[in-house]
């Protein structure tokens, strides 16, 4: 009798996946938020780059698609979905705020 492999009897259910996922997707986030703030080149930048990529790659294990979490990407504004006049510098100042740049003075 050759030596092979067993199948393993472990499962995991649709709804743990998705709980999973889910988590994945938070810490993915996180990542990105630090290795932003990280010195390119650093050991720390590139390891939290390798982070990303295997959250990536259960995404694709999970949902068949690699770019599962990436942001879509956004359409130009048509006529009926023009943006509010301050919109864009009000998430300008709460961005500079969140990364501790100040805001616009």
């Amino acid at each position: 009798m050759a030596m092979g492999r067993r199948r393993s009897k472990r499962f995991v259910l649709p709804e743990q996946q998705e709980a999973f996922l889910a988590k994945a997707g938070e810490w993915r986030q996180a990542c990105l938020d630090m290795r932003s703030r990280a010195p390119i080149g650093e050991p720390f930048y590139d390891a939290i780059g390798k982070v990303v990529e295997a959250i990536d790659d259960v995404a694709e294990a999970v949902t068949g698609d690699r770019r599962h979490f990436w942001t879509r990407p956004h359409s130009a504004p048509g006529p009926s979905q023009a943006a509010a006049p301050d919109t864009a510098e009000d998430e300008s100042l709460a961005e500079d705020e969140a990364f501790g740049r100040g805001g616009g003075e």
